[in-house]
């Protein structure tokens, strides 16, 4: 089962470690300590940003963004800074997900269903009546159904799930 952690991810330089785990502390938490008088801003802004972190039994990690961008911007970002978009293998994987989702989220299911990492999508959490089997489509994970999944627009800006490492 995942544990996640919250941090923000602003111009972040300096690595702890806690119970086996390395986490990211990140400049606007030293500017909340050090400026009170822009507290509230400085606040605000760093919430902007916030990015929950979850460490799975394999070693992997899985990042949720908070940050709009379109599917394919969030699928370039997670290459970037991880591996991909989030696979979700079983209902396990997508509880532990919809547990801290806020609303749609893109995960790594586009076109004709398979995952950002080219593998067939074998476990399947459709929304009823979903897909509209529409090419232009992408997935979201679903909080308000329950977690189910939706396709998308892959134009439109969610927040996003990225994975590192071993899923």
């Amino acid at each position: 089962m995942c544990s996640f952690f919250f941090f923000y991810n602003l111009h972040c330089n300096v690595i702890i470690r806690f119970s086996g785990l390395s986490f990211i502390l990140c400049l606007c938490v030293f500017l909340v300590l050090q400026d009170i008088q822009n507290y509230m801003q400085i606040r605000e802004y760093c919430r902007k940003v916030l990015i929950n972190v979850c460490r799975n039994n394999a070693g992997g990690i899985y990042v949720i963004n908070s940050t709009g961008r379109t599917w394919t911007e969030a699928q370039i970002y997670c290459r970037q800074h991880y591996t991909d978009l989030a696979i979700i293998r079983n209902r396990k994987d997508n509880q532990n997900f919809t547990s801290q989702l806020t609303g749609y989220t893109w995960i790594g299911l586009y076109r004709d269903w398979v995952w950002s990492d080219q593998n067939n999508s074998t476990y399947r959490n459709w929304t009823a009546g979903r897909p509209l089997n529409n090419k232009a489509s992408c997935a979201v994970a679903d909080i308000s159904q329950g977690g189910t999944w939706m396709d998308k627009d892959c134009g439109a800006r969610f927040p996003f799930i990225c994975y590192k490492g071993e899923i």
